[in-house]
């Protein structure tokens, strides 16, 4: 490998990384919004302030009660559960959802407000991904993943 190539590769993987923290920082705001709206209901609870609730209500909920999945989907790279799909096809549909938001540094006690697991679960399903995609670090994955992209 000559001295262009290595620094070609440094380059791309500093900015794999500036756009891995982009989306990871998205989605650190949508969780702080949701948390601050979970605040406001528990604090005004008049029927003034309930009035305007059903439609934020609309905008964070599915009908299971968790964060709607759509909405976290819009903070992420365009097609990328495609991706992790294409590329780890023994990936389960929760567990790239997972996948996704482990990449971009949701934390495990937000992800349980977002998927229906408890942070116990969560460990144990991680390990379980690690496993079946031979990575130890999940951050990997989103490296892979642009890397394929590009080819």
């Amino acid at each position: 490998m000559d001295q262009n190539e290595i620094m070609d590769n440094r380059n791309f993987s500093h900015l794999t990384e500036q756009i891995r923290l982009s989306y990871a920082h998205l989605l650190k705001m949508y969780m702080q919004f949701y948390k601050k709206y979970e605040q406001f209901k528990k604090k005004f609870n008049d029927d003034e302030s309930k009035k305007c609730l059903p439609s934020v209500e609309l905008y964070f909920y599915d009908v299971t009660g968790k964060i709607n999945w759509n909405n976290i989907q819009a903070l992420m790279p365009r097609d990328i559960e495609k991706s992790i799909k294409k590329e780890y096809d023994v990936l389960s549909e929760n567990e790239i959802k997972l996948c996704c938001l482990l990449l971009f540094d949701v934390s495990v006690n937000d992800i349980t407000y977002i998927l229906p697991y408890t942070q116990r679960s969560i460990h144990s399903i991680t390990h379980r991904i690690k496993q079946k995609t031979g990575i130890n670090d999940i951050k990997l994955i989103f490296k892979k993943i642009v890397v394929v992209r590009e080819n």
